[in-house]
This record gives C-alpha cells, structure tokens and sequence, in this order.
C-alpha cells in the first residue's frame, strides 16, 4: 500500500458503521483502481523471471558437412597432438607405424560410434536425472471474477494453491538407486562400444598382417614359377622337354598371377575397412599403411579358470544385465509404496479485494490397479533374474568352447612347424645334389615352391590359431592378449563433439 492510503485508514480509524462501510468501499475501489496498473507490472516481472529458460535453438542437418568433415579428417590428424598426449601416447604423432594403440587413439578421436556412444550416455544420464523428480512441486494460480456486484463493485480475486506430495524417506532412496543404476548402464553401452572399436582393429590388423605375409610368399613363389617356365622353355628349345608341359606351367602362372592380385584386392579392402572403422578416407592409410605385427605375437595361455574370472569381470553385457535386474528390483519397490494411498499436501493463499484468506489442503491419490502392476514388476524381475543366468552361462561355455579349439589349434600348428622342419632339410639335400650335378635347376626350384606351400599352409594355422585367441579375448571382454595401453573410458570427450 502507499502512504496516501495508509494516510487515509489512519484518519478514518474509529468512526461509525456506516462510515467504515463507505470507507471500505474507497478502499476497494482504490485496490482495484491500483490492481488494474499493477496488472503490467506483474505481467513483465512474470516474462523476466523466465530468463533462466531455454529458448529453441535448431540445429539441421547438413549432409554436404558431414561429408566435408569426414574429408578433411586426414588432414585434422596431424593437429591432435593435445588429445595424443592426454591419451597417455608417448611416441610422436602422427605415427610411422600403425599400431593398436595408434589405431586406438584415431578411433577414440574419429570414430562416429564412439561419438554416438557418448552421445547416448549424455542422453541416458539426462533421463536418469529425471527419474528423479517424478514427484515434483506444483504451483497452480487461482482466480475469481463475478460480474454480480456487492457494495458497488464487481467481485474478483486472485491467489495460488501448492501441491506437495508426501514423499517417504524409502521412495527418495529407491528412486536415487534407480537413477544412479539408469546411469550405470550406459557407462557400460560405452565400455561395449569401446571395445567393439578395438576388437575391429585388432582383426584388421591381423588380416592385413595375414595378407601381407601370404603376398610376400606369393610373390617367392611367382618369381620361381616364372623362372621354372623360362627354364622349360629351354627345355622344350633344346628337345628335352614337350611344349605340353610349357604349356601347363604357363597357365600355371597365369593361375597363380590371379592369386596374387585377388590377395592385393583384398588387402586394399581390408584397409579401407579399417579406415572406416577408425573414421578416416582410406586415403590416410593408402600412402602411410604400415601396420605393426599382431600375427607373429608371442601369446602364454593362462588357465582356463583365469578367463572365466577376467570375462565375469569385464563383460559389459553382464554387468549391464546385472544392472538393469537392480533396476527392475527397484521398480519393484516402488510398485510396492504404490499400492499404498499418496498424501499431498496443498497450502494456498487467496487475495479478495483486500481480504487475505490462507487455506489448507489435505489430499489423498488413491491406487489404481496396484496389484496388477506388483505382478509386472514381479515378472519383470524374474525375467532379468533369468537373463543373466543366460548371459553367464554362454560366456562359460563359450570360454570352455574356444579355450578348447586353442588348444587343439596350437597341436595343428605344431605339426606343420616339425613339417616345415623336414622341408629345409629336403631342400638342402636338393642343393646339395644340385650342387654335385645329381638333379637339375627345375627340380631344384620345385623343392623351393614345396617349401614356400608348406609356409603358405603353416601361416594359415597361425592365423586361425590367432583367431581363436582374438575370439576368446573378445569372450572376456579385456586385452589379455593383444594389449593395448589405450583406454577409451579414460579419454576426455573431444570438445568440438
């Protein structure tokens, strides 16, 4: 109120009825009178108090951007030098040699699923945050107008009703762990898109590790090949030999010619997969792809019962099954203080025309199909029960499945090891028979071209025994094998994501 009415109660104070109805009925009008200017006032305070709102901000997508980014990547790689080093890296950078830390780092930078990953999380924090205001304060604003008027005037008013709901201590706690628990499982949809980079890269790498000794082999036996065919040309010149047999040799070579570009084709495939994976055009590969060894790595099998503890551990399916049962647990909870009535209490203020009148509400949100949703949540939790049950039981056997075929691997390839044994002994009796004129040239370079297939079938059984160890790895979840001193979780977000 301002002073001239304060100044106007004061002086009338204390006089008859009938002049504190007339004075009441100034005041009322003065109010209104007041009421009606302040109405602006209150409308502007109203639009600044949201301020703190968040205003629409599009954000298009622009495909002729998003290929341009990926474009201009190659070049984005030489510029992430703070990223290396805040990864742990300590080589310099770019590197010569493309390794599975190396590769790790690029993807953790480039890699479009990586980014979506952390994108999800940020989405699935967000919701976790949520979960919990599920009873939050309400704030509704009542009003009044009758057009009948008393003394005068047309009745009006204008107050406000808020609701807050009882909410007990076990509802806050059940909510908290449902949230926290919301947010664990997407810590662990990032840990499985982590390690689906790095279980990508490793197999790349050994496929390209695989080709490329199988195309230095290739390329022995092709130059042998060529030089047999040019000996039997000679052969065939001098009548000791049928143009038949040149004949076979030739398409022999044109046959295995084949060979060696399909493996060309093939590695050139490989590392565009591998770019891909990474996020970079293939050609940031094409001109640098040197790749370190992974295939010739010395690997110690631990014990059987050490995987089963490591892939427990680790794998992030399980862990996030075991977290989606605490979830539905607390679901369960929170059905449960369902089934009881909610109290909400209501205190409200409303303003007639200068009578101020405080109220108090008491109300009570009876159930709906309570019993009903106690057996959902029941199921529910018995189906995660089971779920993880399943989970853990194929990752044994799993475990017992691939630990075997490791096993049996490792004797195949030791066979072949004692095969190429006896082969260099063969072939340095040729040479010495060579040598003391007992066999000729031709013979000597069919020796070679054996030895070089025994290799060839050898490095076969090395790769498929790498396989198998990549594949138990990936069992577990965890570089056993093929470590790598990179950690994706360890990474800051990059900050232009």
């Amino acid at each position: 109120m301002s002073h001239e009415l304060l100044r106007v109660l004061i002086d009338e104070f204390g006089r008859g009825k009938t002049e504190r109805r007339r004075l009441l009925a100034k005041v009322r009008s003065y109010l209104r009178l007041r009421w009606n200017s302040f109405l602006p006032l209150v409308f502007c305070g109203t639009l600044c108090s949201c301020g703190g709102f968040k205003d629409y901000a599009p954000d298009p997508i622009s495909q002729a951007d998003i290929t341009r980014e990926f474009e201009s990547n190659r070049q984005s790689l030489a510029s992430i030098e703070e990223f290396v080093t805040e990864a742990g890296y300590q080589n310099g950078w770019p590197p010569s040699t493309w390794g599975l830390d190396e590769l790790t780092i690029a993807g953790a930078y480039f890699s479009p699923s990586i980014q979506l990953s952390r994108r999800l999380k940020e989405l699935t924090d967000a919701i976790g945050d949520s979960m919990l205001n599920e009873s939050g304060i309400s704030l509704s604003i009542a009003s009044e107008y009758h057009s009948r008027e008393v003394v005068g005037d047309e009745p009006w008013g204008v107050g406000f009703v808020v609701g807050l709901p009882f909410v007990t201590k076990e509802k806050k706690k059940t909510l908290s762990d449902k949230s926290l628990l919301y947010k664990e499982s997407a810590l662990y949809d990032l840990s499985a898109a982590a390690w689906k980079l790095h279980s990508n890269l490793r197999d790349y790498l050994l496929s390209i590790n695989f080709v490329d000794q199988q195309l230095e082999l290739a390329n022995q036996k092709l130059r042998l090949l060529m030089e047999v065919g040019e000996l039997t040309q000679k052969r065939v010149d001098n009548g000791f030999d049928s143009s038949i047999d040149l004949t076979k040799r030739r398409l022999a070579i044109k046959d295995f010619e084949e060979h060696v570009l399909e493996l060309e084709s093939s590695r050139v495939e490989l590392v565009s997969k591998l770019a891909g994976e990474v996020g970079l055009p293939f050609d940031a590969f094409a001109t640098s792809g040197i790749f370190s060894d992974l295939l010739n790595k010395e690997v110690s099998l631990l014990h059987r019962d050490a995987y089963r503890t490591i892939a427990l551990r680790h794998r992030s399916d399980l862990q996030k099954t075991l977290v989606e049962f605490g979830i539905s647990d607390a679901e369960l909870k929170l059905s449960l203080i369902a089934q009881y009535p909610e109290l909400t209490f209501s205190p409200g203020y409303f303003w007639d025309q200068g009578d101020s009148v405080w109220n108090f509400a008491l109300g009570l949100i009876m159930p709906k199909n309570s019993d009903v949703k106690i057996l959902e949540k029941e199921a529910s939790r018995a189906v995660q029960r089971a779920r993880v049950k399943e989970i853990q039981t194929n990752i044994l056997s799993d475990i017992d499945t691939e630990y075997s075929s490791i096993l049996f691997k490792q004797s195949v390839l030791s066979l072949h090891q004692e095969k190429i044994s006896q082969a260099f002994d063969l072939m340095d009796r040729k040479v010495a028979e060579f040598e003391r004129g007992h066999t000729n040239r031709v013979e000597l370079y069919e020796a070679r071209i054996q030895l070089l297939d025994y290799s060839s079938r050898m490095l076969e059984d090395q790769f498929s025994l790498m396989q198998s160890i990549a594949a138990l790895e990936d069992i577990c979840e965890s570089p056993a094998f093929f470590d790598s001193n990179i950690s994706i979780g360890s990474i800051n977000t990059r900050e232009d994501l």
